[in-house]
């Protein structure tokens, strides 16, 4: 087994129960905020900021302030647009 396996299992993510219920309060806080005339929405780390300036994942939903998206995307944006250059 492996450490993603292991951590999957210990934390219920690995079934599709655990993955929803670990998922959907967050997500769904995030998209009541974000639906207001005036979105702020709230990060994992607590910061809130005007949607415009946080990052969205296209596979998970979520929204990121710039800090907790790299650690998200495991890259920087230099990395990012070092890579886009290329």
């Amino acid at each position: 087994m492996t450490k993603h396996e292991e951590n999957s299992v210990v934390s219920g993510v690995g079934s599709a129960d655990g993955l929803e219920r670990d998922k959907a309060t967050p997500l769904a806080s995030q998209w009541r905020e974000a639906k207001g005339a005036n979105p702020r929405v709230t990060c994992e780390c607590g910061l809130i900021a005007p949607l415009r300036f946080l990052f969205r994942c296209l596979y998970c939903g979520a929204w990121f302030c710039q800090t907790c998206a790299e650690s998200h995307f495991n890259k920087s944006r230099e990395q990012y647009n070092r890579e886009r250059s290329n």
